[in-house]
């Protein structure tokens, strides 16, 4: 499930942008063991977890023009977000995780002379889990540099990272030359944090021994 409501107000130098959204899953996992041996006291079998991914979202996103070269983009979104603690590491877990954040944005465009373009944007923004963040009319950029990211690292190499936490800078330099060529160069700064839970088997073993006397 996913609903959202979004109002946009445009005016001749100013367009606000306010919306909210939300979005309820569940997730159903299923985890056989049966053809594993039982590794220490603990006899491996079928594991079933019943987990939800919720997400609740507010936000707010202005874009001004100041002049006609110039425009100005910023905007706050809150996210609270509850998501499954372990579906993917055996042993599985039932448990969930609450996390919320507060996101600033901040983009400028500027355009110096008709044939220069200047553009820099500074995001923070809490990632989610599967796809809800495809599922959005909220602004996926600011200032032409994309802030909804799944993840930043493979999800081959490192996994699902649920809950991400992520922050965002970029810059470009834009130039189109007298020959109808464009001449760009950008950069950006990409960070990304978060916390995992991993199921692991703990295998204890006791010894016992007995003396005889006579």
């Amino acid at each position: 499930l996913s609903a959202e409501l979004q109002q946009i107000w445009q005016g001749a130098n100013n367009t606000v942008i306010v919306g909210g959204r939300f979005q309820d899953g569940r997730t159903d996992t299923h985890v056989d063991l049966t053809e594993l041996s039982t590794i220490g006291n603990y006899s491996l079998g079928l594991t079933d977890a019943e987990t939800r991914l919720r997400r609740a979202v507010g936000y707010v996103y202005d874009h001004w023009e100041v002049v006609d070269s110039l425009w100005l983009i910023g905007g706050v979104s809150y996210d609270w977000l509850s998501y499954p603690q372990n579906i993917d590491a055996p042993p599985i877990s039932a448990g969930q995780v609450d996390k919320d954040q507060v996101s600033p944005k901040a983009g400028i465009i500027w355009q110096p002379v008709p044939a220069m373009s200047v553009r820099g944007a500074y995001t923070r923004s809490l990632g989610g889990m599967y796809y809800d963040q495809s599922v959005r009319m909220e602004p996926t950029q600011v200032a032409g540099f994309n802030q909804a990211f799944r993840s930043l690292a493979p999800e081959s190499v490192a996994g699902l990272l649920a809950g991400a936490e992520f922050d965002t800078a970029g810059f470009d330099f834009s130039w189109r030359l007298p020959s109808r060529t464009y001449l760009g160069v950008g950069c950006e700064w990409l960070r990304s944090t978060g916390d995992r839970t991993i199921g692991v088997f703990d295998s204890v073993q006791f010894s016992n021994s007995a003396v005889a006397s006579e």
